[in-house]
């Protein structure tokens, strides 16, 4: 699980390539943040960081996020959060509909 700090940092690595954050001006000049791999521009480095992992290779870098319960992946750590909303409602809907408690 990244930290926020990892997220805000110039460089990162996830194991397959180095990624450097690239500031470049966007519409309004307002500074953008650049994909090294194909030029995409981001408002956030947080977005870019997302972004790049759309690149990889390995499915477990790409998402990095795995749901305990389905082994289901996701890219971001609130894609995750979502997704286990979901197993909470259906065994909350499990619990009313057979009366367990």
């Amino acid at each position: 699980d990244s930290s926020s700090s990892d997220e805000d940092s110039d460089e990162w690595s996830d194991g397959e390539s180095t990624f450097v954050h690239d500031e470049v001006e966007g519409l309004n000049n307002t500074a953008g943040h650049k994909c090294n791999e194909c030029g995409k521009t981001f408002t956030t480095r947080k977005s870019l960081k997302i972004h790049t992992r759309s690149h990889l290779t390995d499915d477990s870098a790409r998402r990095p996020y795995e749901c305990d319960e389905c082994q289901n992946r996701f890219t971001t750590s609130g894609g995750l959060r979502g997704h286990k909303r979901r197993h909470l409602r259906e065994l909350e809907y499990t619990r009313q509909r057979f009366r367990v408690s």
